[in-house]
């Protein structure tokens, strides 16, 4: 009755004991599990909403930005060439070019004061139009389908009474007297909106004698967002300062039946009318909002990062897609917990039981038990005890309990054995033992059937004349190299041969096992089958060969292309006397093979996206010696040296503005001079920043532009606007112009 009363009470007390720590130990874990789920949710979903901000208003600002490039170019254009009849008629050319290099841009036009008027169109199936207004057509504009090489070929359309300098985009420029953007409007030969950036053009007088134009059309704008990926139900809207609707993803109405702009209050979508409701009202740029379809996360903005354009950017994502995937976690979760909880539960209830229970009938075992009759079989549980002392009971259940693990030692040794035979026969992987001289001691079922032999055929056999008889000399010398190492183990692959005579390979993992002398006793060895991992990554690896090959001869191509094209210049060159006219061709030769020689280092190289720039500036300055350097002069173009990558479309930018520098410098620095030099220097510094700068010794180069301000100076500037550098001129003995600008990555390009 005492030993009942006593079980009881200790097996109360470890059952109670182990309740409250699993207890407090569960509490811990859901305090903390909704701690960090709650603290994730605040963190990580504004720095998501951030982060894909970021990413649509630097696209945003790409995109915004192509009507000033193509605006900046053709400017410099009719600046260099003066305005007449043939400069536009060429002109117009260049439009349709242009559109084929900027996808956005939808018509691109020049309006002048006169009514002279030049356009190209981008139609939706991506054919191309031309439009003209002169004296010739009547006033009348006349829209002109094109063939491949640009010619005209069936006129389409005729607006009358077509006047330029009454259209918004004209309107807008000249009130602004600068480069500005205008409202939206709508095209006159299809009726759809569009909006425009616009820059005047002034004559020699001061007045505005044209303005050139770029539009990009609101259906584009949408489609360039729809093209943004956010999340699978988000969506981006655009408004005016007003609140009008410029663009949106999900491609809502813009303008209403009756022609007029919609305001993003009274858009059609809820979600889009609360959005804009709440920004205008409180300007917060995070926030959330409720419809009918759910929650909704907005992330909103001001844009103005492109001149005069001031919008506002609504980024409207269902709250469940950031959410979703953490609930879900999280109620799994709680659901684990809770289980565990409750099989902890029964666990303790069984473990509080059997420690209790045997202890208390274990007290008269200890005399009878005899290590000399110890076996499996041997009875180690104690009879009851009536009348003990605490001491004696703790001292027969210490004596009980090594007993009992003595005994349980030896079955799981019994059962490790059998556990051992278990998995060595029925495990998916070879396992062999051989002995120092190659002959195979066991092989396992799994191994005999992959190798396709019978024991009696492998065990007993040489692994040189069985599984390693491939003929590669290798595979004795790695078997050596297994005998000779110091370490225990070595891991491997190479190649074996089945019976069939069929070529497989194996990744083993080999352990050496040794003698108590430290001799070799045998080798034991596990392999796995990656016969389909080889065989792919040789197929890869062919491939990517393939790949390389072909990347490298498009470069070749593109080089040699180039390169006919300078050779034909050259040979027009020996065919005209006008020295200005040469002049002008061997610029135009060498900006060819400035470009040329990027394509060169590419394809000679095993990068085939970044440049090293310092090579490409000795390549370039030896032709430019070579165009432009006279008998009479002894000029050196020296290079400092260094390793300076620049990825492909800012060493095309660069090489160019390089050209012209060079170019200039050797034309025009040293008019009374036989010798000169001109040094080139580039370097990065730490964030990324390259300073390219080029000196010489001579008059200067901005002296020797005072008489002359053409193509190439308008070529550096707009140039350098494409490369968002800075340029300084610095006079010192001589002249040098130097360039800092941010370098592009390959990782920056790619994620843009």
């Amino acid at each position: 009755m005492r030993n009942d009363i006593k079980a009881k009470h200790f097996q109360g007390k470890v059952k109670y004991t182990l309740l409250i720590i699993i207890s407090v130990v569960f509490i811990s874990e859901i305090m903390i599990f909704t701690g960090f789920t709650s603290q994730l949710r605040n963190t990580s979903v504004p720095n998501l909403q951030n982060e894909i901000a970021e990413r649509v208003f630097d696209k945003l600002e790409n995109t915004l930005r192509t009507p000033d490039t193509i605006n900046n170019i053709n400017e410099a254009y009719l600046n260099i060439n003066s305005i007449s009849e043939a400069s536009l008629a060429s002109l117009q050319k260049l439009f349709l070019h242009e559109l084929e290099s900027f996808p956005v841009a939808t018509i691109i036009a020049v309006g002048m004061a006169n009514g002279e008027y030049r356009e190209a169109q981008r139609m939706e199936d991506g054919s191309m139009r031309i439009g003209e207004r002169s004296t010739d057509t009547g006033g009348n504009l006349e829209i002109w389908s094109v063939d491949d090489s640009f010619l005209k070929k069936v006129m389409e359309q005729q607006v009358s009474n077509y006047i330029p300098a009454e259209r918004p985009w004209y309107r807008s420029a000249v009130y602004a007297q600068k480069a500005t953007w205008s409202d939206v409007y709508f095209y006159s030969s299809n009726n759809n909106p569009a909006i425009s950036g616009n820059s005047p053009l002034w004559n020699s007088d001061g007045e505005i004698a044209g303005v050139v134009t770029t539009s990009i059309s609101l259906q584009g704008i949408n489609t360039f967002l729809s093209k943004i990926h956010v999340s699978p139900g988000s969506k981006i809207i655009i408004t005016e300062s007003s609140g009008l609707l410029l663009a949106s993803s999900d491609n809502q109405a813009l303008i209403s039946e009756g022609g007029e702009r919609i305001n993003g209050l009274k858009s059609e979508d809820p979600s889009t009318a609360s959005a804009v409701m709440e920004f205008f009202t409180s300007s917060k740029d995070s926030f959330r909002i409720h419809t009918d379809h759910g929650w909704f996360l907005v992330k909103a903005g001001f844009f103005n990062a492109v001149s005069d354009l001031d919008l506002r950017i609504f980024i409207i994502s269902p709250e469940k897609d950031f959410t979703q995937a953490l609930d879900k976690l999280a109620l799994r979760s709680y659901a684990v917990l809770i289980a565990m909880l409750l099989c902890s539960f029964i666990v303790i209830s069984i473990i509080s039981k059997k420690i209790a229970s045997p202890i208390t009938q274990l007290s008269e075992y200890i005399s009878s038990v005899s290590f000399d009759s110890f076996s499996l079989e041997t009875n180690i549980i104690a009879p009851k005890i009536d009348s003990a002392s605490v001491e004696i009971e703790s001292l027969l259940s210490n004596f009980t309990s090594m007993m009992q693990r003595l005994q349980n030692a030896f079955s799981d040794l019994d059962i490790s054995r059998k556990e051992y035979k278990d998995l060595i026969e029925n495990i998916n992987s070879i396992i062999m033992r051989n002995s120092p001289d190659g002959v195979i001691t066991y092989c396992n079922p799994y191994g005999l059937s992959f190798y396709g032999y019978t024991a009696e055929e492998l065990i007993g056999s040489n692994i040189m004349d069985t599984i390693l008889n491939t003929g590669d000399p290798e595979n004795l010398n790695i078997f050596k190299k297994i005998l000779k190492q110091e370490n225990e183990y070595w891991n491997g692959e190479n190649a074996n041969i089945t019976k069939d005579g069929r070529k497989v390979w194996i990744l083993w993992s080999n352990r050496i096992i040794r003698n108590e002398d430290g001799s070799v006793r045998e080798i034991s060895a596990i392999g796995h089958d990656i016969t389909g991992r080889v065989e792919a990554d040789e197929k890869l690896e062919r491939s990517l060969g393939e790949k390389n090959i072909l990347l490298s001869e498009i470069h070749h191509r593109v080089k040699n292309n180039l390169q006919v094209i300078a050779s034909l210049i050259n040979l027009q060159l020996h065919e005209i006397s006008d020295d200005r006219n040469v002049e002008s061709l061997q610029m135009i030769k060498s900006r060819i093979q400035s470009m040329s020689h990027v394509h060169e280092l590419l394809y000679s190289s095993t990068a085939f996206a970044e440049v090293n720039f310092n090579d490409y500036i000795r390549m370039l300055g030896q032709d430019i010696l070579q165009t432009f350097n006279s008998a009479h002069k002894s000029i050196s173009i020296t290079v400092t040296p260094g390793d300076v990558e620049i990825e492909i479309d800012q060493a095309i930018t660069l090489g160019l503005i390089v050209n012209e520098l060079i170019s200039n410098a050797v034309k025009y620095a040293f008019p009374e001079r036989r010798l000169g030099k001109i040094t080139v220097e580039i370097t990065e510094d730490s964030e990324s920043r390259v300073s390219l700068t080029v000196s010489d010794d001579g008059i200067g180069i901005c002296k020797a532009e005072e008489k002359k301000s053409g193509l190439g100076t308008l070529l550096i500037t707009a140039l350098t606007k494409q490369l968002d550098a800075s340029i300084e001129t610095i006079e010192d003995n001589g002249t040098s112009i130097r360039l800092v600008f941010q370098k592009q990555t390959l990782k920056n390009k790619y994620t843009q």
